[in-house]
């Protein structure tokens, strides 16, 4: 499955940044993304979450989420259809980036998922507040993705009519009436 000379090779990269901590699974990974690509196209609705593979190795890898059923695990970004769950894409949490793209981990997460190429364009991605940014939605939009989602008050960026009238009430956002009709039709305004 791997080549012992290149195993070797990414050995000695261990503690700087160019090591693979999945070197040895990566055939195995590439070969479950092609073939989830290979015999599904996905419907128009697709979701962004986090799902965890359950293990008790100890490794650099592992995470803890307490909100999770599988507490502790192998964490993966997952890109997948909303309407069966179909896993059409996904990406493997290994850590904290070395060279942070000043962007964010959710951006970076997401962004690697939503391949143009691949997908095209028309789909609309829902996620949760974990990945909602106002930047992220924008560039989605220029990819002609559509984007919904919860959304943290405490988000960078974050738009005025999302944050909270007062700090009593951190659960209750601003509500926005619409407009009201200025013509009247069959004599109702």
């Amino acid at each position: 499955m791997r080549d012992p000379d290149q195993d070797v090779e990414n050995g000695k990269k261990k503690g700087t940044p160019e090591h693979n901590c999945l070197f040895r699974l990566k055939p195995l990974l590439v070969s479950i993304q092609d073939a989830c690509k290979a015999h599904y196209h996905p419907q128009q609705n697709l979701v962004i979450d986090e799902q965890m593979v359950a293990t008790k190795a100890h490794t650099g890898m592992t995470q803890y989420m307490k909100a999770k059923p599988t507490k502790w695990g192998f964490k993966f970004f997952v890109l997948a259809d909303s309407s069966n769950g179909y896993t059409v894409d996904f990406t493997v949490y290994t850590g904290k980036t070395p060279f942070p793209s000043g962007v964010g981990l959710t951006y970076n997460s997401v962004m690697s998922l939503i391949k143009p190429a691949y997908l095209g364009s028309g789909f609309y991605v829902y996620m949760d507040n974990f990945y909602t940014s106002p930047k992220l939605f924008r560039d989605l939009y220029n990819f002609n993705v559509g984007a919904c989602g919860t959304y943290r008050e405490n988000r960078k960026e974050c738009p005025h009519i999302c944050q909270c009238p007062d700090k009593k009430s951190p659960k209750r956002l601003r509500q926005v009436d619409p407009p009201r009709p200025t013509h009247q039709v069959d004599g109702y305004t």
